[in-house]
């Protein structure tokens, strides 16, 4: 090796630092103290020969150069694993394994999509997976129990990264023979005295219903705490009590019943995202299932696109 050639280590550490541009986020996910971090960093600077960092103020922002070699780290360290995964893979040693988290609305349809499409490029990955709520996947992601989970809302912290897949609204889950079943759409108010079925602390969609409600002005009987989904549209079903649960919910086609739509006054929107560590970025199982919710992505803007010109062309086509 090149006396001034950076190790992988020292790319691995420049890397994330580039990520988060701040030291002691670079160090948590790491694993490493902040002055390890800034050494490994200062090294690579002298090693290079040029500034790859500018103090301004209390910040550390990325010089042009540091941006190139934060693009160029990458690269290299991605090649680095693939070059380890194919010679296991020649010496019949491939072993791997994908860990995902997921919550319940996502099941059906979201989560299987998304494994479909790894086990496309890679047919011998090994998957196992998890469901629970979104408080309890997160931390086990966070101590390494998961490589990926997917949930809503997205969480924001030091170390954690996303792939935002779309953008899921509420709606009033009512039994299908309700007077409000019929509606367009539907004020919380018009409820504010019914009983309400509810997923248990910790799920993402409990927080919701709570803020919808406190924004239509009052706090909901809560008659019912579940573990899952399916028990509260069961309970919906059932005139038990009504729910306020993701769009996505429609998947389960519950006969019994209807969804409505919130009024824009009273409205949440969940986004859906892929979350991870981002010192974890570059394994292969989960950088599949990474570019799976990109392709994920892409599909759905595609289709929307081409929605849109089938649209203004029929609009426009001059009637027989």
């Amino acid at each position: 090796m090149h006396p001034e050639s950076p190790s992988f280590r020292e790319l691995q550490i420049f890397l994330s630092f580039a990520e988060q541009e701040h030291f002691g986020r670079a160090a948590d996910s790491l694993e490493l103290s902040v002055p390890a971090v800034q050494r490994a960093v200062r090294a690579l600077e002298s090693r290079l020969g040029v500034p790859l960092v500018r103090r301004d103020g209390r910040r550390v922002r990325l010089l042009h150069a540091g941006r190139i070699l934060a693009e160029q780290a990458a690269r290299v360290l991605r090649a680095r694993d693939e070059a380890v995964d194919v010679v296991r893979s020649a010496a019949g040693r491939e072993h791997h394994l994908l860990r995902v988290g997921y919550m319940y609305s996502l099941g059906l349809r979201v989560l299987p999509d998304l494994l479909a499409d790894v086990l496309r490029h890679e047919p011998a990955m090994q998957i196992e997976t998890r469901h629970g709520a979104t408080d309890a996947l997160v931390d086990a992601l966070l101590a390494g129990e998961l490589d990926a989970v997917c949930v809503a809302p997205i969480p924001e912290q030091p170390g954690v990264a996303a792939v935002p897949l779309f953008d899921d609204p509420y709606v009033l889950c009512v039994p299908r023979s309700d007077p409000l079943a019929g509606r367009a759409e539907v004020h919380l108010r018009d409820v504010r005295d019914r009983p309400f079925a509810s997923l248990r602390q910790g799920f993402g969609s409990r927080r919701f219903m709570l803020e919808a409600c406190m924004r239509a002005g009052f706090e909901p009987r809560i008659a019912f705490t579940v573990d899952d989904i399916f028990t509260v549209e069961g309970l919906v079903g059932a005139q038990l009590a009504v729910a306020v649960l993701p769009a996505r919910i429609g998947d389960l086609a519950h006969a019994r019943v209807a969804h409505v739509p919130l009024q824009a006054s009273v409205a949440a929107t969940r986004t859906v995202g892929i979350v991870f560590l981002s010192s974890q970025a570059r394994q292969r199982p989960l950088q599949l299932l990474i570019d799976a919710g990109y392709r994920s992505i892409e599909r759905k803007v595609l289709g929307s696109i081409v929605s849109c010109v089938t649209q203004q062309a029929g609009s426009v086509l001059p009637s027989a």
